[in-house]
């Protein structure tokens, strides 16, 4: 009597031959170690290394209270030569407190605390918020 077997040996768990040879010399004993060989071989789990670590922005890790009349924490983020409104890439804000400064900013426009156009000449020569501290 002869066996005919067609599948590749990574195949061959699939078939149920207690203690019978199968192809290429593998016994099922083998088989079953092997398997528990590869349950040793699992991954590890492990911090992702390339996971952007979460960083708050500097109002919120601050927590800075923000009014439509404070003209100079405003002007922070308005360019001086334009007058607009400088993006989320540039200033560092979240998504809620760029809505909200956006929000003050035109606000204090509409009150005439602020000027649509350029920035007030006093706040020119302020130090930025977002410049890091020399140590």
């Amino acid at each position: 009597m002869m066996f005919l077997v067609c599948e590749p040996v990574y195949f061959v768990k699939q078939l149920y031959l207690p203690l019978v040879v199968l192809g290429r010399g593998l016994a099922s004993h083998q088989l079953t170690s092997r398997s528990e060989r590869e349950i040793e071989d699992e991954p590890i789990s492990i911090p992702d290394p390339y996971k952007k670590v979460n960083r708050k922005c500097i109002l919120c890790e601050h927590n800075v209270p923000l009014d439509y009349k404070n003209v100079r924490l405003l002007s922070q983020f308005v360019s001086p030569f334009t007058g607009r409104i400088y993006g989320r890439h540039i200033t560092g804000l979240c998504i809620p407190m760029q809505k909200r400064i956006s929000q003050l900013i035109a606000r204090s426009r509409q009150f005439g605390f602020m000027p649509f156009e350029s920035k007030e000449s006093v706040f020119i020569k302020d130090m930025r918020i977002t410049a890091k501290p020399a140590n």
